[in-house]
């Protein structure tokens, strides 16, 4: 199962702001309103948590740097033959 991103980096943001003031947790699960399951979130989960999308937020920066790398490249390629070009 996939989530969309902005509400995945919500609950990334939550976990890495957690993690940097220190705190456990506990989710709970609801249906109509009512607690069906409650279990804890050690702090060391939180760290762990914190820790995997800091991770991916570097993941994500590392693949738009190479994007932009190669967005340049072909630029530059292009810039250089038309530079050649009228130098001829």
């Amino acid at each position: 199962m996939t989530y969309p991103q902005e509400e995945t980096a919500k609950l990334a943001d939550f976990f890495m702001q957690a993690d940097s003031e220190g705190h456990a947790l506990r989710a709970e699960l609801l249906s109509k309103g009512k607690v069906v399951h409650s279990f804890p979130i050690s702090r060391a989960d939180v760290k762990a948590l914190s820790s995997t999308a800091r991770i991916r937020q570097l993941f994500d920066s590392r693949q738009t740097f190479r994007h932009e790398r190669a967005k340049a490249q072909k630029r530059i390629t292009y810039l250089k033959e038309k530079l050649d070009a009228s130098v001829r």
